[in-house]
């Protein structure tokens, strides 16, 4: 990854960390008034929502939500309220996966979503799943 062709180095962080932070641009509590494990809501997985404890398998599932953002361009759940994004996460609802994204793309991403914590990619899976993309397909769908 250091030697990237174009001579960027992509980094991303926050998973775990998120934990430590007072406060995120949402509130991480449930409708009563009850907190739920640190995080910022949109990127939480199902069972942090359920008073779950973070995992690598929790981070996976954020890692897929910033794929999608990643893929989208846009912010997820942004003109959602808190109760209903809880709910719907809870419930196994996902954001739209665009018909534009590549196929391959999005199957990363819909692995990464999935409801249950074991049938989600481990980071070296994940890893894997990202080395079989083809730099010109995302180049001229997703650009």
């Amino acid at each position: 990854m250091e030697n990237a062709a174009d001579g960027y180095l992509v980094k991303i962080s926050d998973f775990g960390l998120a934990k430590i932070r007072q406060e995120t641009s949402r509130q991480t509590t449930e409708s009563d008034g009850r907190r739920v494990a640190g995080g910022t809501l949109q990127w939480k997985a199902p069972e942090l929502l359920k008073f779950g404890k973070p995992s690598k398998a929790s981070d996976i599932y954020s890692l897929g939500v910033a794929f999608w953002e990643l893929a989208t361009g846009c912010v997820p759940y942004e003109d959602m309220d808190e109760a209903t994004i809880s709910q719907g996460v809870k419930a196994g609802e996902r954001l739209e996966i665009p018909n534009d994204v590549p196929p391959t793309f999005a199957s990363i991403i819909s692995n990464a979503w999935s409801q249950e914590p074991s049938k989600r990619p481990t980071s070296q899976q994940f890893i894997e799943q990202i080395m079989t993309i083809s730099p010109s397909t995302t180049k001229t769908t997703m650009m």
